[in-house]
C-alpha cells in the first residue's frame, strides 16, 4: 500500500489519477473505492492505494483499491 493523493478527479465519469509520494501516476475508478464515499472524493484527498501493474489507457497501472489515508490529516 502507498500514500498517495487525488490528483485529477473527474466525477462525471468516476474515474481520476492519484499521485503517489514517490512520484507515481496511478488511474482509477469509483469501483476502486474502498471505505471512500463517491461523494467525499476531491482533488487534493490524501487516500492510500494499492497498485495493480496493469497498464490502464495512457497510464502505466491502474488502481487496485483506493482507500482513506491512514496518516493524520493534514490542514
Amino acid at each position: 500500500m502507498e500514500a498517495a493523493t487525488v490528483w485529477r478527479w473527474n466525477p462525471t465519469n468516476g474515474t481520476g489519477v492519484l499521485e503517489t509520494d514517490s512520484g507515481r501516476y496511478v488511474w482509477f475508478h469509483v469501483s476502486d473505492l474502498d471505505g471512500l464515499a463517491f461523494r467525499d472524493v476531491h482533488e487534493g484527498l490524501r487516500v492510500d492505494v494499492v497498485i495493480d501493474e496493469t497498464p490502464q489507457d495512457k497510464f502505466e497501472c491502474r488502481a487496485a483499491h483506493v482507500r482513506p489515508s491512514s496518516q493524520l490529516s493534514q490542514h
